[in-house]
């Protein structure tokens, strides 16, 4: 027995100083690539369903997040007297990609209904908080309202979906892969995103991803470039508009809803020149259902006559899914209508 348990010991100690000696060498030829907390303007976090927020204080198309982790001016938890608090939820057209700051569909809302205020003498004052991130879904947009947004005590939420909304979320995990910047911006590494579980997930970055041996290792055997391959391949080009995760998330909004106490709207979100896609259709029979109130904005584009190539953005006209100011101008506009319509507005006068 003795002698099982020296050999024992002697065969641990030899794998572990194998283990040091390998990650002393990977260290020493630098043979492990980096492994990414933050990307650009991104950090990465714990929990699976959020995967990544804007870096407070940093700076994305032009303009600075503020502490909170938002493009909009600093939030204050404080809720004045007469204050109407609209929270707006949504991805990139919400955050308002390569429009500047005060052009935004929050700020121009936030505006026309304090002077809508002021000329009917009211005190009634509104702040409209843009709690929009680029590439964010539905289930980023819950846990954003849950975490985030719902200790502000928002009297409207406003919900801004876009058909590929029920994605999985973009992003890259190691920074030295051969990827051009398309595949890297839509792949994370496998083993990080398939973990549900936070506790994990911080175990892996706090100590797992800290040894270099590892990392590499795992950057030889997770097989990336088909990963990338095929998310290109079946994925992307095939927008994923699975109902039972529109179905999900959107009931976790109700449940929020109904124990909070705010009122919900929904603005669905087109292509400014394909139109509405068969997603929005989709979504628009849950919210049927459930008796939520929403409205497309295509149908303003049309009813106005609205010419695609007006409200794209000039410095991009491939862009077909971000409007540029004057087509954020023209959303404001809209969802001041339907405030009034359902009656989310002074009993929607």
């Amino acid at each position: 027995m003795h002698g099982v348990m020296k050999n024992c010991m002697l065969a641990v100690f030899s794998l572990l100083l194998c283990l040091v000696a390998a990650e002393l060498t990977v260290r020493a030829l630098h043979l492990s690539p980096a492994v990414m907390t933050q990307l650009d303007c991104i950090r990465f976090v714990d929990n699976p369903e959020l995967m990544y927020e804007l870096i407070p204080g940093g700076e994305v198309d032009g303009s600075r997040i503020n502490a909170q982790g938002f493009k909009d001016s600093e939030f204050s938890i404080a809720k004045p007297q007469n204050l109407v608090r609209i929270v707006m939820l949504g991805d990139s057209i919400t955050h308002g990609w390569g429009v500047p700051l005060g052009q935004t569909f929050s700020d121009r809302l936030e505006t026309l209904l304090n002077e809508r205020s002021a000329a009917l003498s009211r005190p009634t004052k509104y702040e409209v908080m843009n709690f929009g991130v680029v590439g964010y879904n539905l289930a980023c947009e819950w846990v954003t309202l849950k975490e985030k947004a719902i200790v502000y005590q928002p009297d409207i939420v406003v919900l801004n979906f876009f058909h590929n909304d029920g994605e999985p979320l973009p992003g890259c995990f190691f920074s030295d892969l051969p990827l051009d910047d398309f595949q890297r911006g839509i792949l994370l590494n496998r083993y990080y995103q398939h973990r549900s579980d936070p506790g994990w997930r911080r175990f892996f970055r706090q100590n797992l991803y800290k040894s270099e041996l590892f990392v590499f290792i795992l950057s030889r055997t997770s097989n990336f470039k088909a990963q990338v391959a095929s998310y290109v391949n079946t994925h992307y080009n095939k927008v994923s508009g699975d109902e039972a995760v529109y179905e999900k998330y959107i009931k976790k909004i109700i449940q929020l809803r109904d124990e909070k106490k705010f009122k919900l709207l929904i603005c669905l979100h087109s292509h400014l020149l394909y139109g509405v896609h068969s997603n929005n259709e989709t979504f628009a029979r849950i919210l049927d259902r459930e008796g939520i109130p929403y409205f497309n904005m295509i149908d303003y584009y049309e009813r106005e006559n609205i010419k695609p190539d007006s409200i794209q953005r000039a410095e991009d006209k491939r862009d077909t899914c971000h409007p540029n100011a004057a087509g954020h101008l023209i959303i404001a506009k809209a969802m001041m209508t339907e405030l009034r319509k359902h009656h989310f507005l002074d009993g929607g006068s």
